[in-house]
């Protein structure tokens, strides 16, 4: 096979796009697990997209027509997680990802606040069940992120 340059909007911010050199061999869900791996998420929280087309995860690129300079669209598929704790954690992570920003603190979304603590907030899931948090001494400024 050969190696193709690939254009993919990013899970973080959909406004931005990155740039991929991959073989076309591989299949789609090879390269949502090599993006997943890149941004350090999990590949089960997107899809891809090329125009309006769903890729399919065990096509390869080529049998999915992506060529040469093809620009492909994440679809966030968080709400569709099983349990109300995985879409929060996967929310609340994806949030520390763009607050510590590679730690470039001259990136718009860079935050000094970017270190989650998931137990300073008033409640949080288990499974589905809510769960209150004692918030001893009262709600924490910034919370959930401490510096």
């Amino acid at each position: 096979m050969a190696n193709i340059t690939i254009t993919v909007q990013s899970i973080l911010n959909s406004a931005t796009f990155n740039s991929y050199t991959v073989d076309n061999g591989i299949t789609v869900n090879t390269l949502a697990s090599n993006i997943a791996t890149a941004v350090g998420i999990d590949a089960s929280w997107f899809t891809l997209n090329l125009g309006i087309t769903h890729l399919v995860g065990t096509d390869t690129l080529t049998a999915s027509a992506v060529v040469n300079g093809s620009v492909l669209r994440t679809n966030n598929c968080i709400a569709r997680l099983s349990t109300r704790q995985q879409r929060q954690t996967a929310k609340l992570t994806l949030a520390r990802i763009r607050r510590q920003a590679g730690g470039n603190t001259a990136a718009p979304y860079y935050r000094a606040r970017n270190v989650l603590d998931i137990t300073k907030l008033p409640t949080q899931y288990s499974g589905n069940t809510i769960v209150d948090n004692s918030n001893t001494g009262g709600l924490i400024l910034g919370r959930p992120w401490v510096l």
